[in-house]
């Protein structure tokens, strides 16, 4: 590809194409912070560089600025084109995330100043603040950020336009949002989906009637105490037109959780709490970790939707992975619930606490009177624990104790349970390097405490 960057191709990072009906190419980049334009015309073999534009509009103010991701590009016979990008502006301290900016032209020739479509959400300051973290609802159907999220475009002859792209909201469901000029040359902005299920992906697409957006939420796992579980995700269309209508939100649903006795619950336990809505609802369930634990609201973007139906219980999973669910300072576990009308235009929020105790985490092995021996190739191992435990396991490793630190040399693990003498023996492939011997104990369930015991082990001769 020839001409792109007039000379400063080495920063290029991320590339976006558009090709129009009549053969014409247009190729726009980013390069240090900065977008770059290059043209090839109908009929030509080769780009034309139309140099480099400002990474984002002179009015959004001062500051370090940043590109992210590929941009958008569209291209229509006559010469029609639209370049979308979106960065980061660092201004006081603050990052800017989310600014998506573009330049259009309306036939051949060059393109107007950048705009700034939508001037993105600042990025909370975790390092100076309490916020607390969230573990959030067990569903295998959470999307991961894919390509089918990222900024995404279409185009009509007229110059009208549609951006579509994935908005990650600091301790929120991400949304969808999108950008639509008018043909008086103004543009809507719009939020869809529902802040109770994320987005599975994103496209913006050119119809007969001009340019339209489709996105599809989530599938989500709907279990009834009535009925057998199922899968369902929606996929939405909008028109152009659509998009620049704000609709009347729907009645809010309300949900409803049924608490249990109080609970007692280990480290790494799931919760499973039936809740059920006065009106067919999507729910998001969040429950903020204790401040103790750290951490900070990105886990919360992850939060999924849960189906449910009036007049139906719902049952909904809380999985803590290897943590806990229950904050000691609340008596228990405290639920943040979410609830969205269907088409996501209302919802409602209300926490509640269920009662709970937490299990006192086992203790872990420690591994004691560990001794090392060589016996010829073979590297003998012993130790006992102070009294016999359930399901436990130890690492054991030899290590070369050099100038630079220590280097693993071989490594096996011995599972143990309800004995309190163990052994192991090492073979590694050049028994003199290995010079100390590594113990680590640990239980085979979360926090997977346990402790770490050494002995050195005398050069081969002596």
């Amino acid at each position: 590809m020839q001409g792109l960057a007039a000379g400063a191709t080495e920063g290029v990072s991320e590339l976006g194409l558009a090709v129009s009906p009549e053969g014409g190419a247009l190729v726009a980049f980013t390069a240090d912070g900065a977008v770059g334009v290059s043209e090839r015309a109908p009929g030509q073999a080769s780009f034309a560089s139309l140099g480099p534009v400002a990474g984002v509009a002179p009015e959004s103010g001062p500051g370090d600025r940043a590109t992210d991701g590929a941009p958008a590009v569209a291209l229509r016979d006559g010469g029609t084109a639209l370049v979308a990008w979106r960065g980061t502006t660092l201004a006081g301290g603050r990052e800017i995330d989310d600014e998506v900016h573009a330049i259009v032209r309306t036939g051949r020739g060059a393109f107007g100043a950048p705009q700034m479509l939508d001037a993105g959400a600042s990025r909370p300051d975790f390092s100076s603040t309490g916020d607390e973290s969230f573990i959030t609802v067990d569903d295998p159907h959470n999307p991961t950020e894919n390509d089918d999220l990222g900024l995404r475009a279409a185009l009509a002859d007229d110059g009208r336009f549609v951006l579509a792209w994935r908005r990650d909201i600091y301790g929120a469901t991400p949304r969808v949002r999108t950008a639509t000029r008018r043909p008086d040359g103004s543009v809507q902005l719009r939020e869809l989906g529902s802040p109770c299920r994320p987005p599975a992906g994103v496209a913006a697409v050119l119809r007969a009637d001009g340019p339209a957006v489709v996105f599809a939420d989530d599938a989500v796992a709907r279990v009834s105490i009535d009925g057998p579980p199922f899968h369902g995700g929606r996929l939405h269309t909008l028109s152009a037109d659509e998009l620049l209508t704000v609709p009347a939100a729907a009645p809010a649903p309300k949900v409803h959780a049924i608490l249990k006795a109080t609970q007692r619950l280990r480290y790494g336990q799931k919760l499973r709490i039936p809740i059920a809505c006065d009106s067919a609802c999507d729910v998001r369930v969040e429950v903020p970790a204790p401040r103790t634990h750290g951490g900070s609201l990105d886990k919360a973007a992850d939060a999924d939707g849960i189906t449910a139906q009036a007049g139906y219980a719902t049952w909904v999973t809380l999985d803590p992975g290897t943590g806990t669910l229950v904050d000691p300072r609340r008596h228990g576990v405290p639920l943040h619930f979410t609830a969205c009308s269907p088409d996501g235009t209302s919802a409602t929020t209300t926490t509640v606490v269920q009662p709970a105790r937490q299990v006192p985490p086992r203790t872990g092995p420690m591994p004691l009177d560990l001794r090392a021996r060589r016996a010829g190739g073979r590297i003998l191992v012993t130790w006992r624990i102070a009294r016999p435990l359930g399901r436990v396991a130890f690492d054991v490793t030899g290590l070369n104790r050099g100038i630079d630190g220590l280097t693993d040399v071989i490594a096996t693990t011995v599972p143990g349970r309800r004995r309190a003498r163990f052994s192991a023996t090492l073979r590694p492939k050049r028994p003199a390097l290995v010079t100390l011997v590594s113990v680590e104990g640990r239980t085979l369930e979360p926090p997977f405490r346990g402790g770490e015991g050494t002995a050195l082990l005398p050069p081969r001769g002596h």
